[in-house]
């Protein structure tokens, strides 16, 4: 197993690639400045092979000490995205670029370095594999470029080119594209796009975690490459991927400006295909992403011991009201008697939703006809998995038509 330094392992990505490496017996360290106060590694504080540190990629000091001690380091640490890099550009520089030119500096040859670039590289473009020509239009792609040239010098490194990420996060970002959408139309329930036929390419976070994943298993058939991430039926408009949103909620309009131009001028294809025979094959599909029920959407609910201070404060209330006078402990029935003891807190949520709602949907016609007669066959097959368990519905349909012209007055079809 390897010791492995992940900056920024609270973040979007981070918060769910740090569970899964630490699954698989790593010992993950990681550094993070917190900066949105996220509570996003929490639940990990008590396993032996994790620690975390609160610092700053660009400060030596921080870095240096537990750089030296990792076998694997997955710099994650960054400000993402056009918007944000154009908010504070001194900080996103320092941040995307300097820190990573000085820690490709200070590593040994022998360390491995897996680093998250970008699509955005691309610019515009019509079919983008990993040899075409880069065009960056933001500060986050011009950096993630140098970076990744750099990169490349290093003995043991891959670069990693993410398409735009979407699905659900401890650490969530709803700023994302796809789940932007999704939001927009479950909350606001329409949304205004501009150029909505420009492209890109899309990858759920879980198919990214894995990816890293699979270099680690995988490096030495893999080093010194650049690969795509991303998945391949999603090279998808902004009008597709709403007319996508569409499916599941039904409500959600949209139209196109007739006038302005999107702040976002990327637009291209992407080709993964050069990581799909390495070994890697992404699982979740973007319906998968669309169905995913937001933690932000779902009604507060009660935890075991809350429960039972509830049930608790209810019927000392009721108490004093009807006997006009203080219950005592032994006055409490014993299943609420001491709530700190509840055992038991089930998640109603997690026992009667699917987090994804695939289906499948097939059909096969065939049709022929000569002179005045036509005939028709068709099959069907649609199967859905419900959002709430055991509502899956499953049709397979069947239709068959003949019809004819008997004259020039009347037709006649079975």
């Amino acid at each position: 197993m390897a010791n492995i330094l992940v900056t920024g392992g609270a973040g979007y990505i981070g918060s769910t690639l740090v569970p899964m490496l630490l699954s698989k017996g790593h010992n993950v360290t990681v550094l993070d400045n917190f900066m949105y106060g996220q509570t996003s590694l929490n639940q990990l504080s008590h396993l032996k092979n994790f620690n975390v540190f609160n610092g700053d990629v660009r400060i030596k000091a921080d870095m240096f000490p537990i750089l030296k001690q990792a076998d694997v380091i997955i710099p994650l640490a960054a400000y993402v995205g056009a918007p944000l890099c154009n908010k504070d550009p001194i900080g996103a520089s320092s941040t995307n670029k300097d820190a990573i030119f000085m820690m490709l500096d200070y590593l040994s040859k022998d360390q491995v370095v897996l680093m998250p670039t970008t699509n955005s590289a691309y610019g515009t473009g019509l079919f983008c594999t990993e040899e075409s020509a880069l065009n960056p239009i933001s500060l986050y792609a011009k950096d993630k470029v140098e970076v990744e040239k750099k990169l490349m010098d290093h003995p043991n490194s891959i670069s990693y080119r993410l398409a735009t990420v979407f699905g659900m996060s401890p650490r969530m970002r709803i700023d994302l594209l796809v789940n932007d959408f999704v939001h927009r139309a479950v909350t606001d329930g329409c949304a205004v796009l501009f150029e909505s036929h420009f492209k890109r390419n899309y990858v759920h976070v879980r198919d990214v975690v894995n990816a890293f994943g699979h270099a680690i298993n995988n490096f030495s058939d893999m080093k010194g490459n650049i690969y795509n991430v991303g998945l391949s039926e999603a090279n998808v408009s902004k009008w597709e991927l709403c007319e996508a949103i569409n499916q599941f909620v039904p409500t959600f309009t949209f139209i196109e400006a007739e006038i302005g131009k999107d702040p976002d001028q990327r637009n291209y294809i992407v080709s993964n295909e050069k990581l799909e025979k390495a070994g890697w094959k992404p699982v979740f599909t973007l319906d998968n992403g669309i169905q995913n029920i937001p933690e932000s959407r779902r009604t507060p609910v009660l935890n075991g011991v809350e429960f039972a201070q509830f049930k608790k404060e209810v019927f000392e209330d009721n108490f004093r009201y009807f006997n006009k006078k203080e219950p005592t402990l032994e006055d409490v029935p014993l299943g609420y008697r001491y709530p700190e003891q509840t055992k038991f807190s089930t998640d109603w949520f997690g026992a009667i939703l699917n987090n994804n709602a695939p289906y499948t949907d097939a059909n096969l016609t065939i049709s022929s006809g000569k002179g005045t007669m036509k005939s028709m066959f068709s099959v069907g097959y649609f199967k859905e998995a419900g959002s709430i368990v055991n509502t899956d519905y499953e049709r397979i349909s069947i239709r068959s038509n003949l019809g004819g012209q008997v004259n020039k007055f009347l037709n006649v079809g079975f």
